[in-house]
């Protein structure tokens, strides 16, 4: 029990310096939480010479949008009457304009020197789904209406293949694409399908 008592302390400090080490030093393994120390002697970071804010460059894939169709239920063209498909449809779509989506947000770093730095133009993805959908609106009743009038004239024996879903949603871009002007779908996705 003497001798316990004596490499229990000793335990402790290993412990400690060793917890001290892994949570400090950066190492590829993962660990709860980091600590960073800032050994300057200032208390906040000099801002960098002020940057000229500019519109971020999009690639051709981040000026590409999704709208989610929603949802939807309809009695299939079956001779008996009684199958329906419920269908959930979400489309990929990319303008003709890349600025027809975009949504720029300036971020502001606040730093105890200046408050007013402002850093590198960021796109927020929330705000750019609100322009979708604002935009999108407009053409929401004739691509319902194009939706129902397509899915209800398809049978249960047409669209159980994969091959009678691929067909479905070539059909379905096509004539959503002749509906739309300002935007291109180019990919159609299906959320849910179920048939009953």
């Amino acid at each position: 029990m003497n001798r316990l008592l004596k490499i229990l302390p000793l335990t402790i400090v290993i412990f400690v310096v060793l917890f001290a080490v892994y949570i400090v030093v950066p190492l590829p393994v993962p660990k709860p939480f980091y600590i960073q120390l800032d050994m300057g002697g200032e208390a906040s970071p000099t801002p960098a010479a002020p940057v000229a804010t500019k519109k971020p460059t999009r690639s051709p894939e981040a000026s590409k949008a999704l709208y989610d169709m929603g949802t939807r239920i309809v009695n299939l063209a079956d001779t008996n009457g009684r199958r329906y498909l419920k269908v959930a449809v979400v489309l990929e779509l990319s303008p003709a304009d890349p600025a027809f989506f975009d949504v720029q947000t300036a971020a502001t770093a606040a730093t105890a020197k200046d408050a007013a730095a402002k850093a590198e133009p960021t796109i927020d993805p929330a705000a750019v789904q609100k322009v979708v959908d604002t935009r999108m609106a407009p053409y929401k009743p004739a691509m319902d209406d194009t939706f129902t009038a397509l899915l209800s004239s398809k049978n249960a024996d047409e669209l159980f293949t994969l091959d009678g879903k691929n067909k479905l949603k070539t059909e379905m871009v096509a004539k959503l694409n002749g509906l739309l002007k300002t935007v291109k779908i180019t990919q159609l996705y299906f959320t849910d399908f179920l048939i009953q």
